[in-house]
């Protein structure tokens, strides 16, 4: 039953995926399967709800805990406070974070365990250098983890970019929330859904 279970979900993967490969296929000019993008966008805001960071108070509440009992105690202490630091957050949850400290000292399931805290687990394929160690990690990198797409899937932005571009592909690399709703370009960040 649980091989089952497995195999529909691996197959599901597998399909949701693919519509998300084929998206990218396309030229930027060309149709884009918004239904596959919006599935995607759904599973992304779930996440975001499950999160259990989402304001610097439930950071705080968080680190207070103990950071060597989250996924966050496997940064470096240097690392850490660099992440820390570029953390920001609106209403809606995290905006903004830094990410060359996580794709420098962790492999693609730490990076997803550490941004799963944040909702934000779906932007690990864009750290494209961190260190693959395991079959998980490439699943993860390959876009088979549902609401995740493969890092070869990339989005089309101006140098100044509106939330609501028709890419909808769950955040902006290289680019930092800049004002709501709006991410400005700016290197070793990312700009969630959330701006």
């Amino acid at each position: 039953m649980e091989r089952v279970v497995r195999t529909s979900i691996y197959t599901c993967c597998l399909v949701v995926a693919s519509a998300l490969f084929s998206a990218h296929a396309a030229p930027p000019s060309t149709h884009i399967d918004l239904a596959a993008l919006d599935k995607a966008a759904l599973q992304r805001d779930l996440a975001n709800l499950g999160a259990p960071i989402t304001s610097q108070r439930s950071l705080s509440r968080h680190l207070s805990a103990g950071v060597t009992e989250s996924p966050l105690g496997r940064l470096s202490q240097p690392a850490l406070r660099r992440f820390l630091a570029s953390l920001q957050f609106n209403e809606s949850g995290l905006t903004t974070f830094r990410y060359t400290e996580l794709e420098a000292e962790l492999t693609p399931t730490q990076i997803y365990q550490v941004l799963a805290l944040f909702g934000q687990q779906h932007q690990t394929p864009k750290l494209k250098h961190a260190r693959r160690v395991t079959p998980f990690d490439d699943e993860i990198m390959g876009g088979g983890i549902p609401g995740v797409q493969p890092a070869n899937f990339e989005c089309y932005f101006d140098q100044v970019s509106p939330i609501d571009s028709p890419s909808q592909c769950g955040g902006h690399h290289n680019y930092r929330c800049a004002s709501p709703g709006t991410c400005s370009p700016s290197q070793e960040q990312i700009c969630t859904n959330n701006c």
